[in-house]
């Protein structure tokens, strides 16, 4: 089951997927901070070991981390085995470079088995999703 929080308002969560990334996170960062907004950011594990001082400077902007695992590859296609590893090597990764575990994990392109959830579950992590899709600047659509 994917988590839903309960609606008090008018609310919106903004979150960022497949980063760290050298050339936008440090802008979007700086965005953020200039107007006073939190954010959480789904981070692949790999990006976590490639560029750790950028997850120490969103953890320690206030922001979120989430797992999104290590790989971004589509984990409804994967045996078990290789989603706890997954999942795993992400989380690890997130930890390292920022000294935070994440709580929460979203699947790479939000495709899930079975077996997902629960894995994600039972390494303490809490599986989310999005109820908007990506919405680009430069073209006004999602």
């Amino acid at each position: 089951m994917l988590a839903h929080l309960p609606r008090t308002g008018n609310v919106v969560s903004i979150t960022f997927d497949d980063g760290p990334n050298p050339d936008a996170t440090p802008i979007i960062l700086d965005v953020l901070k200039r107007d006073g907004v939190h954010a959480t950011f789904f981070v692949l594990g790999r990006h976590a070991d490639r560029w750790p001082h950028l997850v120490k400077r969103i953890a320690d902007e206030g922001h979120q981390l989430g797992n999104h695992g290590y790989f971004h590859r589509k984990l409804h296609r994967r045996t078990p085995n290789y989603v706890r590893d997954d999942l795993t090597r992400g989380a690890d990764a997130i930890e390292r470079a920022s000294g935070v575990r994440p709580r929460i994990f979203r699947a790479p392109h939000g495709f899930r088995s079975p077996w997902v959830t629960p894995i994600a579950r039972s390494l303490g992590e809490r599986t989310v999703g999005w109820s908007l899709g990506v919405w680009t600047r430069h073209c006004g659509r999602r």
